[in-house]
């Protein structure tokens, strides 16, 4: 247990430290904005693709580091992202809905089936 609550603080850890240098790196870009808008950018850039990025990655916890799933997720979740977008955009639901509903959807359904596939193994 405490394996894993510590393993828990190095991955928050290491979040943290991402989102840093994603605003670092948005600050030397964009050197004449101001700190809140590159913050607002930065938030945004992680609520749309980085958290769920990391939800659908933890089916592969034990295996790939925090880097290897971010890498491999963010892809996963812009694509599964513009998909969704599309289809419910064709739907007749608001672009704007969908920036607050898609993320917290994927990141529901990517637990969701992470819990089911780490119960199947174990038994």
């Amino acid at each position: 247990m405490e394996q894993k609550t510590q393993s828990n603080y190095n991955e928050i850890f290491g979040m943290v430290i991402a989102f840093i240098l994603v605003l670092t790196l948005l600050k030397i870009v964009f050197y004449q904005e101001t700190i809140f808008t590159l913050l607002k950018i930065t938030a945004s850039i992680f609520w749309l693709f980085v958290m769920p990025a990391y939800f659908i990655a933890a089916i592969w916890k034990e295996q790939i580091t925090l880097i290897e799933r971010l890498t491999i997720g963010v892809p996963i979740s812009a694509a599964i992202l513009g998909i969704l977008s599309y289809y419910l955009g064709l739907a007749g639901l608001n672009l704007q809905i969908q920036t607050w509903l898609l993320a917290p959807i994927i990141c529901i359904f990517a637990f969701v089936l992470q819990k089911k596939t780490s119960r199947s193994q174990n038994i």
